[in-house]
């Protein structure tokens, strides 16, 4: 992406710097042209040698200049054009859906990856704006409200979001979407590449589900259960903590985790219980405590 960027920074600002300074050059050339003309004209006989002469110099180091310039200003073109190329092979052969709209939003060009896994050719997409021909029930209007507001401010934006191909498949999609600017600095159009996340995504989902479930077990499990965490200086503070630990202790999740037996217990008993734990960490062990009233 950075190399992108820079390629079209260079190739916006490059025909104006050069075409700047072929005109001076140019002018410049005109000028002094024009007083060896003058001069001879005028029949300024003491000054002819002396101007003309001066003038024919300065004339050839300025077109010599000037040709520099112009071979300098075709390498750089050639350059600019021959990264343009390779970005437009890689836009067509690369599998990640690629969009290009105007700076109204409106689709200019998709390549050919887009039309494989969306199943909009070029000619239905053109002129509808992305979430006219992608989004769907469960797109999330947020996210959507988000990305229209930074690429109204012309910021660069990355972020997921879910799209609906034509055949009605969901398609979870990395969007980065950057903004192409002219040599003033005016949006000229979008460019959004993107990345299919949606294997990922299921994944995610998948784990989410699962841990809603083991917290469900968790919570009506018949005896008290909690975790605690002695990693990185958490100093034995409580993680997980259900139910039955409620009804045991008398404190309920939101007040047990993060905090740790001395937050509860007296503290004779709270070090009593930290003994126990670090003891359970040295050993490796499971450790039985027998029961005991708490106080």
């Amino acid at each position: 992406n950075r190399s992108a960027s820079r390629m079209r920074d260079k190739t916006s600002r490059l025909f104006p710097r050069h075409l700047w300074r072929v005109a001076q050059l140019s002018a410049l050339a005109m000028v002094l042209a024009m007083t060896v003309q003058g001069a001879l004209g005028n029949g300024n006989l003491p000054g002819i040698l002396f101007s003309s002469g001066g003038c024919m110099l300065l004339l050839i180091l300025v077109f010599g200049r000037l040709g520099r310039y112009l071979e300098r200003y075709q390498q750089d073109l050639e350059a600019s054009l021959a990264d343009t190329r390779d970005l437009a092979l890689i836009a067509l052969v690369t599998d990640n859906p690629v969009i290009v709209t105007d700076r109204a939003g409106r689709i200019t060009w998709v390549n050919p990856g887009f039309t494989r896994m969306m199943g909009y050719t070029l000619d239905e997409a053109r002129g509808q704006s992305p979430g006219q021909l992608l989004h769907g029930e469960r797109t999330d209007p947020k996210t959507v409200e988000w990305l229209r507001v930074a690429l109204q401010k012309g910021d660069p934006v990355r972020g997921e979001l879910l799209n609906y191909a034509k055949d009605g498949r969901e398609y979870w999609w990395d969007m980065q979407i950057q903004p192409i600017r002219d040599e003033d600095g005016e949006i000229r159009q979008f460019i959004a590449i993107n990345a299919e996340i949606s294997q990922r995504k299921r994944q995610e989902e998948e784990l989410s589900q699962a841990r809603s479930f083991l917290r469900t077990v968790i919570d009506y499990l018949p005896v008290a259960l909690f975790v605690k965490d002695y990693k990185d200086g958490s100093d034995g503070r409580y993680r997980l903590w259900n139910r039955k630990a409620n009804e045991l202790f008398g404190h309920d999740a939101e007040s047990a985790v993060g905090r740790n037996d001395f937050d509860f217990f007296p503290p004779e008993q709270a070090s009593f219980f930290r003994a126990k734990d670090l003891e359970t960490f040295r050993d490796g062990q499971v450790l039985d405590i027998p029961v005991e009233p708490i106080d």
